[in-house]
C-alpha cells in the first residue's frame, strides 16, 4: 500500500475521559497526519498486540504531538477472533467465547450494517470510582455527531461474560447509526481483558456475589451504588442528554434493569431486559406499591419460557415487583425459547440450555427500539415551544 505507515504504540492512557495511546515510535515519511485511511496500527494493550488495517481516523490532541485519540469503526474493534495462538494477541480485550461465535455475530453485523447509513465511531472508555478501581467500558457515537449536539444516552448492562462482547458492540453500533444515540457499554466487574469469557468462573462468581448480595434491609446496595456510578459517569460524557436516558440489559444485565427500575431515577425513561436472570431477587425487599402516572418510565422484560437459568418463582417476583413500582411494564414470554436467544452465535452453543431464536430476537429488539423511540428519541425530536412574552 503506497501510503501505509507503521506506528508502534505503548501503554494506554486516559486523557479527558477518552482513550488515548502514547506513540513511542515516530511515523516515518509523514508529519502528524490527522487522517490516514490506510494506516496500519500496532497496539500494545494488556500485554497483547495486533495489526489493524483501515483505521478510520487518527485525531491529534493539540497540546501534545504524541497524544492521539484512536477512533475507529466498532466493527473493526471486534474483528480479531476470540481465540488466538499463544503470542499472537488481539486488539483489546477478549470479546467472545470461541472464534466461531465471533464470526457468526460479525456476519450478522455486516449484513445489517450494509442496509443503513454511515458507520458509528467507537473507543474504549476507562473510568475510575472513588476507591481507585478502574472499569473498562466502551463508547459508541454517530460518526457525524456535531460538536455541540446533545443526544439520548443508552446504557448497556453486560451479560455474565462481561462488557467485552461482540454481540453488544453490534447492537450499540446499530443504535448509534439508526437511532442517533450515544451508547455506553458499561463494565460492572472491572474486567480489563475479557476474563468473563474464561472457563474458570471462580473470579466471576466471587465478584458477582459481592455485587448482588442484599444487605440486612433486603437492599442490594452494592449493585445500586455500581449502577449509580455508571449513570453519573455516562452523564458526564460530552453530548449525552443527562435528562433523557435509557438502559438495556442482557442475561446478568437483567438484574441491573430490575434494580434500576426500583431506584426510580427520573432521567431513565425506558428499560429493557433480554433473557435476564433474576436469581436472588426473592431475598430482597418488595417495593411498596405506588400509583403509575401516565408519564412513568416503561420497562420491557423479554423472556424465553424454556430458559433453565430462570426459576418461575424468581420470574413471579419480577412481575410482582413491576406491579408495585410506578412503571409501565410489559412481559414477552416466548414459548419454547432458550437462554441467550438474541445472540445468533448461540445456534452453535454446545449446551442445550442456550439457543438462538430469530423470531424472539427480532421481536424483542424491535419492541425495545420502539420503546426507545417513544420515550427518548421522540423527546429529543419534540419541537421546542417558546413561552409567550409577558406584557
Amino acid at each position: 500500500k503506497k501510503h501505509s505507515q507503521m506506528i508502534t504504540i505503548g501503554r494506554q492512557r486516559i486523557i479527558g475521559n477518552q482513550s488515548h495511546f502514547h506513540i513511542t515510535k515516530k511515523i516515518t515519511g509523514s508529519h502528524r497526519p490527522k487522517y490516514l485511511p490506510t494506516l496500519t496500527v500496532v497496539l500494545s494493550l494488556m500485554g497483547s498486540t495486533c495489526s489493524v488495517p483501515a483505521v478510520r481516523a487518527l485525531s491529534m490532541k493539540a497540546s501534545h504531538p504524541t497524544d492521539y485519540l484512536l477512533t475507529v469503526d466498532p466493527l473493526l474493534l471486534s474483528l480479531p477472533p476470540a481465540e488466538r495462538p499463544e503470542g499472537s494477541g488481539y486488539l483489546g480485550p477478549r470479546t467472545d467465547k470461541v472464534e466461531i461465535y465471533a464470526k457468526v455475530v460479525q456476519e450478522h453485523w455486516r449484513a445489517e450494517a450494509n442496509t443503513c447509513g454511515p458507520a458509528s465511531t467507537a473507543h474504549f472508555f476507562n473510568y475510575e470510582d472513588n476507591q481507585g478501581t478502574t472499569y473498562h467500558g466502551y463508547l459508541v457515537k454517530p460518526s457525524d455527531m456535531k460538536q455541540n449536539e446533545i443526544l439520548p444516552g443508552i446504557v448497556f448492562f453486560q451479560t455474565g461474560a462481561g462488557p467485552h462482547d461482540t454481540a453488544l458492540r453490534w447492537k450499540a453500533d446499530m443504535l448509534a447509526r439508526k437511532e442517533r444515540c450515544i451508547v455506553f457499554i458499561s463494565d460492572m466487574f472491572s474486567d480489563e481483558r475479557g476474563w468473563g469469557w474464561d472457563n474458570d468462573k471462580s473470579r466471576y462468581k466471587s465478584v458477582r456475589k459481592v455485587v448482588l448480595e442484599p444487605n440486612g434491609d433486603g437492599v442490594r446496595q452494592a449493585l445500586r451504588d455500581r449502577i449509580s456510578f455508571i449513570i453519573k459517569t455516562f452523564q458526564g460524557i460530552p453530548g449525552v442528554d443527562k435528562t433523557n436516558m435509557a438502559a438495556l440489559g442482557w442475561c446478568l444485565g437483567g438484574q441491573c434493569i430490575v434494580e434500576l427500575a426500583r431506584m426510580k431515577l427520573p432521567e431513565i425513561k425506558a428499560m429493557a431486559a433480554f433473557h435476564g436472570v433474576y436469581d436472588g431477587l426473592s431475598k430482597t425487599t418488595m417495593p411498596t406499591e405506588e400509583a403509575t402516572p401516565d408519564d412513568a418510565p416503561s420497562v420491557l422484560i423479554c423472556h424465553g419460557s424454556s430458559d433453565s437459568f430462570v426459576d418461575q418463582a424468581d420470574l413471579t417476583f419480577v412481575k410482582n415487583c413491576m406491579n408495585a413500582l410506578p412503571v409501565h411494564w410489559t412481559l414477552f414470554e416466548f414459548g419454547g425459547v432458550f437462554h441467550g436467544f438474541t445472540n445468533p452465535a448461540h445456534a452453535h452453543h454446545p449446551s442445550s440450555n442456550f439457543d438462538y431464536s430469530r423470531h424472539a430476537a427480532t421481536t424483542s429488539w424491535e419492541s425495545a427500539v420502539a420503546l426507545l423511540r417513544e420515550k427518548c428519541i421522540a423527546e429529543r425530536n419534540a419541537p421546542i415551544t417558546k413561552k409567550p412574552k409577558t406584557l
